[in-house]
């Protein structure tokens, strides 16, 4: 393995560290505390805020076949979970899964302005 090979995966460990230091454990809290609310209890939020039926914006998953989602039933991949996390959370963003099994970086790299004209253009 070459020196740029290692200090790109090298990049790429330290950035999924980064995220996943964010994750933790959903808590099933209904209302916020009287003291963040002015001492009344807020009525619990039960369907996402409204948006506009716009979408707000285009995000483009690119990557290998983990972002493909080869061996998950379809609609099971990662960028189909963030879409419907996001649509849940009230944000009407579209996600499009470029992904490609058996992805590099340097394909990636070469079909990257190819992939943004034509997903969004």
């Amino acid at each position: 393995m070459n020196r740029s090979c290692l200090t790109w995966w090298l990049i790429m460990a330290g950035c999924l560290c980064l995220c996943l230091s964010g994750c933790k454990p959903q808590t099933q809290q209904t209302s916020p505390p009287a003291s963040e609310t002015g001492g009344q209890a807020a009525a619990p939020r039960t369907s996402p805020a409204p948006r506009g039926s716009v979408d707000e914006g285009t995000i483009v998953a690119m990557g290998d076949s983990l972002t493909a989602g080869l061996g998950v039933p379809e609609g099971q991949a990662y960028p189909a979970q963030l879409e419907r996390k996001l649509r849940a959370d009230g944000y009407a963003f579209k996600v499009i899964n470029a992904g490609v099994s058996g992805e590099t970086s340097s394909g990636a790299r070469t079909r990257t302005e190819w992939m943004l004209t034509g997903a969004l253009g």
